[in-house]
């Protein structure tokens, strides 16, 4: 399904979407920025909304990310809490 996805994105912008790389939020910023400042000379009245709005949603996968993380790690530390509480030593799954 993923190849098909692939494909028909390519044949649809002429542009093949990159599988390894990783992308930060910071990473995808400086890209929309760069997007932005190239579609300056094609002025519309829409192209600050669309920037505000691209920046909105960066920041809150930002923010969700981070949040994901802190949960992550609380439960590893609950999970080694209760661990080291009932003397387990092999974590169960």
């Amino acid at each position: 399904m993923w190849k098909e996805a692939r494909a028909r994105f390519r044949d649809l912008t002429g542009k093949d979407l990159q599988l390894t790389r990783s992308t930060s939020p910071d990473d995808l910023r400086k890209a929309f920025e760069t997007h932005i400042e190239e579609q300056k000379g094609k002025t519309s009245p829409e192209l600050a909304k669309v920037k505000d709005a691209g920046l909105n949603i960066l920041s809150c996968i930002k923010l969700l990310g981070g949040v994901a993380a802190q949960g992550a790690a609380m439960v590893r530390v609950l999970e080694f809490l209760v661990m080291e509480k009932t003397g387990s030593k092999k974590r169960k799954v």
